[in-house]
């Protein structure tokens, strides 16, 4: 997993103005691999990059730790043609041992902003980005031309182009403002 950087039970990362491009992990995270880990990626680019077989074409994130704050965002990015053999063409984010996105009461998330999702691929569900066991909020995004393939086996949830909440108390937010959406 994470075929340009892997971060397990990593304090803080903060990620600003990088570039990953034709990254391939054979599992998660084409590009990059963040477990237990508060990460803010900021300003960066993730283009053509795969998960071969698992989840997050450009990025996957898990959280399953008691008592970590990992709080994820994805703010003013581009992720661009990025493809995943499982669910999340672009994003992945999954909690562990949760239906409800907590750990000891603390929330775990991921928010993305004003980020670019356009033309990824994934082979199961969330297109752009599919979340399990955690809050997620998508905000003035640009969401286009995302696909996915087969209906999703876990829980109860079918496969979605774009994105894919797929735990059965999932908590989703999506604020459309200003140029935002699924535009095909």
């Amino acid at each position: 997993s994470g075929g340009s950087l892997w971060l397990t039970a990593t304090r803080t990362a903060a990620i600003n103005n990088a570039t990953f491009k034709d990254n391939e992990a054979a599992v998660d995270g084409g590009a990059l691999w963040a477990h237990d880990t508060r990460m803010a990626l900021q300003q960066s680019a993730l283009s053509n990059n795969s998960a071969r077989t698992g989840n997050g074409g450009a990025a996957a994130l898990t959280w399953e730790r008691e008592g970590t704050a990992p709080p994820a965002s994805v703010a003013g990015c581009s992720l661009v043609g990025n493809r995943a053999g499982g669910s999340g063409g672009a994003l992945a984010a999954s909690a562990g041992g949760s239906t409800d996105g907590t750990v000891a009461g603390v929330a775990r998330g991921l928010s993305v902003v004003g980020t670019n999702l356009v033309g990824n691929n994934a082979g199961v569900a969330g297109g752009a980005i599919a979340a399990r066991g955690v809050a997620l909020i998508v905000e003035r995004c640009k969401v286009r031309s995302n696909a996915a393939g087969q209906p999703v086996v876990w829980d109860t949830a079918g496969a979605a182009g774009a994105l894919a909440p797929v735990a059965w108390r999932e908590q989703l937010l999506m604020q459309l403002l200003g140029y935002a959406g699924y535009h095909k």
